[in-house]
């Protein structure tokens, strides 16, 4: 019989893409293996715990600071003597003890965006660490993984990888990384990302009878760059939110309406910037450009429903638009956008943030909405079959887990 199930990640930080990971792997667990214990370790475990019904650690073990009493100035002079590692240890430890697998589920955990060598990757090394010390199975299931650009990151997390016990990865380019680091990956499978078995969730309100207008979501992100360095960042983030906001205006200029969407919470002081711009050229566009409040993956899906066409930067943004059988253009900071436009036959449809060239954009565009019928008719059967394949693998990883 199994042991408790602990899932590790990125979770808690308002990556509405993380969270939905998670959520796919709790509900396929709580389907298949309904009596098994779980827990999560994560980034915010009071938003997590609110957010999944879960029991939830601390990654970096930032409660061992609030504990009262004596244990408080036990932990600061263990920071003072750089002997907080070790206690670390101890405690991840602790929390490992009948644990029979620890599972990250999805997400880009082996990349380095907008890491430092400290913190993240040493915790993930950490809790992988202590896993299999405790016997406890490593498993990676339908990762993302590089680009890797920091030299003490990539030898963390190349340690990482190596610890795990089994690995699938979401896409090709992500298993090759991995090989590059010189591991061996010839029995790692590669399933379509996790997140393509999320419930859907409820469709938008049906047309009425009356014409109206095409609606397109715009799915910006605050990106500064991959490694957020100051000067190169804030050029990146102004050509960005001038590239969307004359996206969006050329979109209104067609007569058709706009709603703003974004993956992370961070997202939103990017949103204030484009509409700024937007307003300003003329006040006549508020009425049919509007940002909804999104504070998870449940609320992008509805905003999502109630889109014709979407384009986006975010990955899952992407994803979750062909997910509901939208067609979507992707501006991309990374090669995962891309392969997932590619494994659908529409690699044509992937453009690169940074150098995007926004009227080549709306060419796209103009097409695709000519042609959404027919692109739906291939998005539609692709997105079923890999709803299928994320389910058998998540079982057969659930089976492993009770050998």
């Amino acid at each position: 019989m199994a042991g408790r199930v602990a899932f590790l990640g990125l979770f808690g930080i308002g990556n509405f893409g993380n969270e939905a990971s998670l959520a796919v792997a709790l509900r396929s667990l709580r389907s298949r293996m309904p009596s098994a214990e779980s827990f999560c370790i994560c980034m915010d475990p009071r938003r997590v715990a609110e957010a999944h019904q879960i029991d939830t650690v601390d990654m970096g073990l930032g409660e061992l600071g609030d504990r009262p009493g004596a244990w408080r100035w036990v932990v600061r002079l263990a920071a003072r003597a750089r002997l907080l590692c070790v206690i670390k240890v101890i405690e991840a430890y602790k929390h490992m003890r009948g644990v029979s697998a620890v599972v990250i589920p999805g997400t880009g955990i082996l990349d380095d965006y907008g890491l430092k060598p400290g913190g993240v990757p040493l915790d993930l090394l950490m809790w992988c660490g202590v896993a299999r010390a405790r016997r406890a199975k490593v498993i990676f299931v339908g990762i993302g993984a590089g680009p890797i650009v920091h030299p003490r990151i990539l030898r963390r997390m190349r340690a990482v990888a190596r610890l795990a016990t089994y690995r699938s990865f979401r896409d090709n380019p992500s298993k090759q990384f991995v090989e590059s680091l010189g591991i061996d990956v010839r029995d790692d499978p590669v399933v379509p990302d996790i997140v393509f078995a999320l419930e859907p969730g409820e469709p938008g309100p049906a047309p009425t009878a009356e014409p109206r207008r095409l609606v397109v979501g715009i799915g910006i992100m605050k990106y500064r760059g991959w490694n957020s360095a100051p000067a190169q960042g804030e050029r990146l983030y102004r050509k960005h939110v001038e590239d969307m906001a004359e996206i969006v205006r050329l979109i209104l200029e067609r007569g058709h309406s706009v709603r703003i969407v974004i993956g992370e919470s961070s997202d939103a002081s990017a949103v204030q910037d484009v509409l700024e711009r937007v307003y300003s050229a003329d006040s006549a566009y508020e009425q049919h450009c509007v940002a909804p409040p999104i504070a998870g993956f449940v609320d992008l899906l509805r905003e999502l429903h109630a889109c014709d066409v979407v384009i986006a930067a975010r990955f899952h943004n992407v994803l979750c638009s062909l997910l509901l059988g939208k067609p979507a253009i992707s501006i991309g900071y990374a090669v995962k956008n891309r392969e997932l436009l590619t494994e659908l036959g529409l690699s044509e449809l992937a453009h690169d943030l940074e150098t995007l060239n926004v009227p080549s954009v709306i060419e796209q565009f103009d097409d695709i909405v000519r042609r959404t019928a027919e692109l739906q008719e291939s998005i539609v059967p692709a997105v079923k079959s890999y709803r299928a394949q994320v389910d058998a693998h998540l079982n057969r990883v659930w089976e492993m887990i009770r050998e």
